[in-house]
């Protein structure tokens, strides 16, 4: 169960940075690319080690409901933490001077703002659960299992519509030839890759 909620966590950040964000100052696209790939990377990969730390700490059978807790708290609050400055980054990053740019800065900010609320409400969820009571503990993790799973499809919604505006795929081709921007290639797709 701690396995599909480090999972979800992890598709979330996944989603987001496969595509693009920022805030109100319009720069060059190629100056914005790498302030850009530089904030979603960091982020992503503090979600990945703290979800990797949490995982290791809460796979198997739960004995300490404490302990596990604790993990659990930790590892949402962080995320919440880290997504707020993810959140800034992007804002002080600015808006890419392409066809929409603001609107795809505007989009992607507003993406991992939801995706703070998301972390914050599944604290806020943790923090309940019974340390004395195994069943209870489960329904609880199921309960916040499934908050981050609604959560999640909304964010990814929400992402998905963004490669619409990248008009003639500008911002795209910059992303591309952008050396720090190298991790969204990952096998995840990009805003170029569409199906059928």
């Amino acid at each position: 169960m701690f396995r599909r909620i480090i999972v979800i966590v992890a598709t979330v950040g996944c989603v987001i940075a496969v595509s693009s964000v920022a805030g109100a100052k319009t720069v060059p696209a190629g100056s914005w690319a790498p302030k850009f790939c530089s904030a979603l990377q960091s982020w992503q990969q503090k979600l990945q080690s703290d979800g990797n730390t949490a995982q290791s700490a809460l796979s198997g059978n739960v004995s300490d409901l404490k302990g596990a807790k604790s993990q659990l708290v930790t590892f949402l609050d962080r995320s919440v933490a880290n997504t707020k400055d993810a959140v800034k980054s992007l804002q002080k990053a600015g808006a890419p001077d392409t066809p929409n740019g603001t609107k795809i800065a505007a989009r992607f900010v507003s993406g991992l703002q939801s995706a703070q609320k998301i972390f914050a409400s599944a604290a806020s969820k943790a923090r309940t659960l019974s340390t004395t009571n195994l069943s209870k503990f489960e329904s609880t993790t199921k309960g916040i299992t499934s908050s981050l799973n609604k959560g999640g499809d909304a964010v990814t919604a929400s992402f998905n519509q963004v490669a619409s505006l990248d008009t003639g795929g500008k911002l795209s081709v910059v992303l591309q030839a952008e050396p720090a921007c190298a991790f969204l290639g990952g096998g995840n797709g990009s805003t170029t890759t569409t199906t059928g």
